[in-house]
């Protein structure tokens, strides 16, 4: 499986964890998020859409406490396209629509990646930068 199939998979993979854990359906348990977050660089960081930025120890904590914080929140990943690739390298973007009881949000995201055998699909999260594609909620 190539790079970009393998940070495809880790995307949509992370956000239907992501759709569980805010809706504690499943196995979607604190544990489960230190596990998702095993495919994070430890030098990780999110720029939201209001232009906050957080590294991956805040995200981990973030986690901990969000479990069914956010019942009816669905995620759908969608237009996900191959930007760049070189060598062990990848930066992937996609429209992340969550669609809350209150109405639905869309996003646009950029994702770098680098491979990681350690990883539960090959891949590590580098960086991720989200924009608002229509005005939140």
């Amino acid at each position: 499986m190539d790079l970009y199939q393998k940070a495809a998979d880790e995307i949509v993979a992370f956000h239907v964890f992501l759709a569980d854990f805010f809706n504690a359906r499943g196995a979607s348990m604190p544990a489960d998020a230190t596990t998702h977050l095993t495919a994070f660089d430890p030098g990780f960081h999110v720029i939201s859409p209001d232009g906050s930025m957080q590294s991956l120890p805040q995200l981990r904590d973030w986690l901990q406490t969000g479990r069914g914080g956010l019942p009816g929140k669905e995620i759908t990943i969608e237009a996900m396209t191959l930007r760049h690739l070189a060598g062990d390298f990848v930066i992937v973007t996609y429209h992340e629509v969550q669609m809350l009881p209150a109405g639905t949000t869309r996003r646009l995201s950029s994702a770098a990646f680098a491979p990681d055998a350690d990883a539960p699909r090959g891949v590590k999260w580098l960086h991720l930068h989200e924009c608002w594609l229509e005005n939140p909620l």
